[in-house]
């Protein structure tokens, strides 16, 4: 795996292709396609798509992903490759700004992943629902 990173005149750099492959190789995104559309809103063949794999963390037993953007493959592929337990996670929860369902929260705690900023995002929704679900 080479860093996918490099600086000149300062200024540092992502190459998203060796960032990509690696986040593919590691099962991190998966891809699907859509109808492209033209920006005269005509429609095209399809493309591929990459999405970040977000299963379990949000809502349980469901199959989830997040979009994301050329400027979020760098910040993405750093949250991974530093901490391939529980980088993602991190990187999705302040993506999507929200905790992750309560069982996954407790066992980022019992690791040591947690932290102020995950703390400080709104609540998961979906533990919400369950609450009240379960009070009804």
């Amino acid at each position: 795996m080479r860093e996918p990173f490099i600086t000149l005149d300062g200024v540092e750099h992502c190459n998203s292709e060796l960032a990509l492959a690696d986040l593919l190789r590691e099962e991190v995104l998966f891809c699907n396609s859509r109808v492209y559309l033209n920006p005269n809103g005509s429609k095209a063949e399809e493309t591929v798509l990459l999405f970040v794999v977000a299963n379990d963390v949000f809502v349980w037993g469901c199959a989830d992903a997040e979009p994301f953007t050329l400027d979020e493959i760098g910040p993405l592929w750093r949250a991974w490759h530093l901490d391939k337990k529980w980088g993602v996670v991190r990187w999705l929860c302040k993506h999507r700004n929200e905790q992750p369902q309560a069982p996954v929260a407790r066992d980022m705690r019992a690791h040591g992943a947690w932290s102020d900023e995950m703390e400080s995002l709104p609540d998961n929704g979906y533990d919400a629902r369950c609450r009240e679900r379960a009070r009804a």
